[in-house]
């Protein structure tokens, strides 16, 4: 299925960009690592310690072209030595693929040393004058990069841009509308598959990592990560600070509880699918998929003077399933207020406040000291 999966996805040869012969060198210009952070699909940069950081010139954040970033905010990229860089905007068709690190033994400096490129450049068929460009393409490490400018990330290649002090730069390159079409072209019936082996994969898995936020509306109550190691029928539990491992006992165990994923998962239907939505889990593309319990997790409640009444709670739970690979990234849970409408019916009348729980499983050895 993977192999199938694959080569749906990856239609198009493309040529990576650490460009063959030795290309003409105008002008050195300085360039500088960001002093803001900068986030693509969901996907916050480790920029430090990357072998192709992003950089900054004359305040305008560059883009390093190499084969897995491009195709990672779907773009096409060619290059030869006699017809120059052609860049295009990919088929938006075409499953978008995950992030890739290019990680270096080593730090990049604040300030360093780039060119400016003089080969023949074609942006969506248009030609690009880089000589005369306020913002031209560098060559920095032997890889080309690109500005980006609202001129190229939104109006040639249709990205969403944004940028505030807080935040940094956010840059998503897909659409968060309904893409049911795509999913149902691409993977039919093997929807249904994947989401199988996923749940079989789960319920036979030795050990489960556990990362999670638990928090109100006004503050985090509790985060951290957890490894539950299923072992002879006795759950051992790990946590971290984020410096070391330490373990548990069950008696200390007081975080939400591990879910029964391969039963949710069993609840997702066909109909469901068709629903799904197209986002990014930490550089993943990801299916989400969700549903409400059908029971509330606890009822409204009147105080005992009358006086008032406190709001009841009621479950969704949501699945973040990158079907590329086959395997489930990210599960939610969260508890959403409500009140009993005269009717009867439920009534929700917030956004979920209470708990916000991840689940990523992993299939690597592990060891109880």
């Amino acid at each position: 299925m993977k192999k199938k999966i694959r080569t749906l996805v990856c239609t198009v040869l493309v040529i990576s960009l650490l460009l063959p012969g030795t290309p003409v060198f105008a002008a050195s210009v300085q360039v500088t690592l960001p002093a803001f952070s900068v986030t693509l699909n969901d996907k916050l940069i480790e920029n430090a310690g990357r072998k192709y950081p992003l950089i900054v010139y004359r305040d305008i954040t560059y883009f390093p072209m190499t084969f897995y970033d491009c195709h990672y905010l779907g773009l096409e990229t060619y290059y030869t030595n006699e017809t120059g860089l052609e860049i295009n905007k990919k088929n938006r068709d075409i499953v978008p693929w995950s992030y890739r690190d290019y990680e270096s033994s080593g730090s990049n400096p604040r300030t360093a040393t780039a060119q400016i490129a003089k080969f023949p450049i074609r942006v969506n068929g248009k030609t690009i004058d880089n000589s005369k460009e306020e913002y031209p393409l560098l060559l920095y490490k032997d890889i080309t990069y690109f500005p980006l400018t609202w001129r190229y990330a939104v109006d040639e290649f249709g990205w969403d841009y944004r940028f505030d002090e807080a935040g940094g730069l956010f840059i998503n390159s897909f659409s968060y509308e309904d893409l049911a079409k795509l999913l149902s072209d691409i993977y039919g019936d093997d929807i249904q598959d994947i989401i199988g082996v996923i749940s079989d994969n789960i319920k036979t898995s030795e050990w489960v990592s556990y990362s999670f936020r638990a928090y109100s509306r006004h503050e985090d109550r509790l985060t951290g990560i957890l490894r539950e190691h299923r072992l002879n029928g006795t759950k051992w539990y790990y946590s971290t600070d984020g410096k070391s491992w330490r373990a548990i006992s069950e008696t200390d165990f007081n975080f939400p509880e591990i879910p029964d994923l391969t039963g949710l998962l069993s609840q997702l239907s066909e109909k469901m699918y068709g629903e799904g939505m197209w986002t990014f889990f930490d550089g993943y593309p990801c299916l989400i998929i969700g549903f409400m319990d059908e029971t509330p997790s606890y009822m409204p409640k009147a105080s005992d003077d009358g006086a008032s009444i406190s709001s009841g709670g009621i479950n969704r739970h949501e699945f973040f399933i990158d079907l590329n690979e086959g395997c489930l990234r990210s599960y939610q849970v969260s508890t959403s207020p409500f009140f009993l409408g005269e009717n009867g019916e439920i009534e929700i009348f917030a956004p979920p406040t209470t708990i916000y729980s991840v689940i990523d499983l992993d299939y690597s050895p592990f060891i109880i000291p």
